[in-house]
């Protein structure tokens, strides 16, 4: 059996980042190789997350923990839902957190795979070039997914670290298009991980013990909750006869007083419940646009034409029609006609070109 190893952001606190490395370990698993997750846990990751466990480091880290102090149990019971995910459904090496420690113990492997998610985007919190396998010099290194993040751009010193991958794709067209002309050689698109895996595998994983047992709600979710998505959401609570469910800490401090209902104590099961449950799901997240479309959820994707990831997956599965943005006045109803017999139909020709992509890749 061919052995194969992954680097990824499988450790991030975030729903997608985790989730896809669990299905890309899922599908390199049913076609036939092992694989494992390197387990990098770098210092500066692992200090993002922890909030009651490390002392407040800025006058802003301090404001967000005393917001946030009512649903310290919450908080705290989710770090622990994302490490008992992290430890029970994934496959990982021995620990590694920084460059020494793996050049001191190379996890062995046939092929070395860097991909999915947004480890090439060099202005996230927790980018490291070793997510281009640096250390790898001697055993065929690949690329699948990987994503530049929203703005699609790699600062030119990185370049030569993507000229030594033997094969290369990545997770938006845009991005295959910009490394075809910067390399001059052939750069594939191909699909997210979690696309990979149909609804009835993300069913499996869901918990029937949180299934919605009370009234219908609106979930809504966005990393960052910046200022236009989080006006726009005031302005829909107010003409909202359904209650708003959100799960991301980032929404507190700007949502505070509104009607929102938080559920803090959701990791990654938690989180595909909420939008299985849902009546609708309003998304600023590339991850939670893939699950709606994968439960049939109705949904509206918030500045979905002007992000790079959602743009490519909506333009893909004829969907664009589901983008709004900080000006848009929606009435749920009206997207209840979305054709996922459709879009599910054009993403399977999608998911079987990826797949044989992989297996053509790994060899």
């Amino acid at each position: 059996m061919k052995t194969t190893c992954t680097i990824t952001f499988h450790a991030s606190h975030n729903y997608g980042s985790m989730l896809q490395a669990y299905a890309l370990q899922k599908t390199l698993n049913r076609l036939g190789y092992s694989n494992k997750i390197i387990n990098l846990r770098t210092k500066k990751q692992r200090d993002i997350y922890p909030m009651w466990r490390n002392k407040p480091k800025t006058f802003k880290s301090l404001v967000k923990k005393i917001l946030l102090f009512p649903y310290k149990n919450q908080v705290m019971r989710k770090y622990d839902l994302f490490e008992n995910f992290l430890q029970n459904n994934l496959e990982l090496t021995e620990e590694y957190s920084d460059i020494t420690d793996l050049e001191h113990s190379i996890p062995q492997a046939d092929v070395y795979i860097s991909g999915s998610d947004q480890i090439w985007n060099t202005s996230t919190d927790d980018f490291t070039d070793l997510y281009f396998l640096p250390f790898i010099n001697d055993k065929k290194k690949i690329s699948y997914a990987p994503s530049f993040g929203p703005k699609n751009n790699i600062p030119t010193k990185y370049i030569n670290h993507i000229k030594n991958f033997d094969i290369l794709s990545v997770r938006e067209k845009a991005s295959a298009d910009m490394l075809t002309h910067l390399l001059g050689r052939s750069v594939k698109t191909v699909l997210d991980p979690t696309l990979l895996l149909n609804s009835s595998s993300w069913l499996e994983l869901t918990d029937t013990s949180l299934s919605k047992t009370g009234e219908d709600y609106v979930f809504i979710y966005s990393p960052g909750a910046g200022n236009e998505f989080t006006s726009f959401i005031k302005t829909f609570s107010r003409g909202s006869s359904l209650p708003l469910v959100s799960s991301n800490v980032f929404n507190i401090r700007k949502l505070y007083f509104n009607n929102v209902k938080y559920q803090l104590d959701s990791g990654p099961v938690e989180f595909l419940n909420l939008i299985k449950n849902a009546r609708f799901v309003i998304a600023e997240s590339f991850h939670a646009v893939v699950f709606s479309i994968l439960f049939k959820k109705p949904f509206a994707a918030f500045n979905g034409l002007k992000d790079n990831r959602m743009n490519n997956i909506l333009t893909m599965l004829d969907l664009k029609q589901t983008a709004i943005d900080e000006n848009s006045k929606i009435n749920i109803k009206s997207f209840d006609n979305i054709d996922f017999d459709n879009a599910i139909s054009k993403l399977e020709s999608f998911k079987n070109y990826s797949i044989d992509f992989l297996k053509e890749a790994v060899g």
